[in-house]
């Protein structure tokens, strides 16, 4: 087997890995609603039962783009909209003092990091929908 397709298997493997893990996590978000929803709730979430269920689905059209590859433009966009929403709403460190503040820091930047990291991932469904977004063809064009 050839290194290039030894790589391939390997960056396959890992998309499925990744997918499987945003599956669980939204079979998790369901099996569990009214935990979360409740947690949801001390973290001051508007309407948190359906921010709870609008977070399972999210996670689970990235889990299923990313092992299927398809759409992987909508998968990006679920991806963001739920990193931003749970980044913002979850973990605002700037609302909290003590340890509890230096624990949602450090829980914000792993968000920021995990978005940035697939982001920066050749052939990931986010790098893939993000070089060819229309923006990206127009700055390369300039």
């Amino acid at each position: 087997m050839h290194t290039r397709q030894a790589s391939q298997i390997a960056f396959l493997f890992g998309l499925i890995a990744l997918g499987a893990f945003y599956l669980y996590y939204a079979f998790d978000q369901f099996a569990e609603l009214n935990f979360w929803a409740g947690y949801a709730a001390s973290k001051g979430v508007p309407l948190p039962e359906l921010a709870v269920i609008a977070g399972g689905v999210l996670p689970m059209v990235v889990g299923l783009s990313l092992i299927t590859g398809v759409r992987p433009d909508i998968g990006v966009g679920a991806l963001a909209l739920f990193l931003i929403s749970v980044t913002l709403f979850m973990h605002n460190f700037w609302a909290l003092q003590g340890l509890e503040r230096i624990s949602e820091l450090a829980s914000f930047l792993k968000e920021c990091w995990h978005a940035q990291l697939r982001a920066d991932v050749p052939g990931h469904p986010a790098a893939v929908a993000i070089q060819s977004s229309h923006w990206v063809r127009c700055a390369e064009r300039a």
